[in-house]
């Protein structure tokens, strides 16, 4: 994987990935969640390299290293579609095939909407949709989360509180994550913006955003995933017309970040067989 930055319109610097290794090939766009790094995504992109350019960006401000405040509208969700876009127009990506995993299928919700000609088709791996007013569509690790993290944005010294709490306890219980996955809470700095960017992520009718979509889409949801359940998914499958929904019960939340799994093979399968139909299924209807 390559690495860049590019500054966007309002003055904030992203550090975006790519490998681009044949013009003539499809490129992937990965959104992913938020307060990750781009080397957590290394196994998807060593997965679809051999037949995709692929390229994805650690979200804005979060794991900025400064002691800078932001305001919830920083983190509006048009503030990350522009930031996609402008990863994109650097790469001179014209059209992709884009791929939202946990929040970052929020974004990719909000992406399609707001340009959709820039995409061919749609996979929403274990999204989270923030759903909370109903709780058959929230887990007790997503509902726990959210009175942290606002409890964390009203003001700097219930952060230091929250941030106190959580230090040694979150991923500690599941030695099977992937490395990296705490970095937004592993620095008061970056939670304090993490929690402001949550904010503006739940304030989304993420409903209301699928109804809209009418590309090819994969929604993706495990058995195992303790972070988002099957039911949330199949809530935002039902509003989108073109859609399928793949559930394997042995799969947790990890998939996307880890190598050679049943998730990335899920993808691969969809995204080719879409791509096949796209491009020769007309001629033999």
């Amino acid at each position: 994987m390559k690495t860049n930055l590019l500054t966007t319109v309002d003055n904030i610097e992203l550090k975006y990935g790519y490998v681009n290794s044949d013009p003539e090939k499809p490129w992937v766009v990965l959104v992913i969640p938020f307060g990750l790094e781009l080397a957590l995504a290394k196994p998807f992109f060593e997965f679809f390299q051999s037949h995709y350019n692929i390229c994805t960006w650690e979200n804005r401000s979060v794991l900025e290293n400064s002691d800078r405040s932001c305001q919830v509208s920083e983190f509006s969700i048009d503030r990350h579609v522009s930031d996609m876009i402008a990863v994109m127009d650097a790469l001179y990506i014209h059209d992709a095939i884009l791929v939202g995993y946990c929040s970052g299928a929020g974004i990719a919700l909000a992406a399609i909407n707001l340009q959709p000609n820039r995409f061919t088709q749609l996979v929403l791996a274990h999204g989270e949709y923030t759903m909370l007013a109903e709780k058959k569509y929230v887990t007790q690790f997503a509902s726990d989360m959210d009175v942290l993290l606002c409890l964390a944005a009203s003001n700097d010294d219930r952060a230091k509180l929250v941030f106190d709490k959580i230090q040694g306890e979150r991923f500690d219980v599941d030695l099977n994550r992937p490395a990296g996955l705490d970095q937004p809470f592993s620095d008061i700095r970056f939670l304090r913006r993490y929690a402001k960017n949550y904010l503006a992520y739940k304030s989304v009718d993420f409903e209301q955003l699928a109804a809209e979509v009418v590309h090819p889409t994969l929604l993706m949801a495990g058995g195992k995933d303790m972070q988002v359940n099957i039911e949330s998914s199949q809530k935002i499958h039902g509003h989108i017309k073109n859609s399928t929904m793949f559930v394997d019960p042995d799969a947790d939340h990890y998939g996307v970040l880890t190598r050679d799994s049943n998730t990335m093979i899920a993808i691969w399968n969809h995204v080719f067989e879409n791509a096949y139909e796209r491009n020769y299924g007309r001629q033999y209807s």
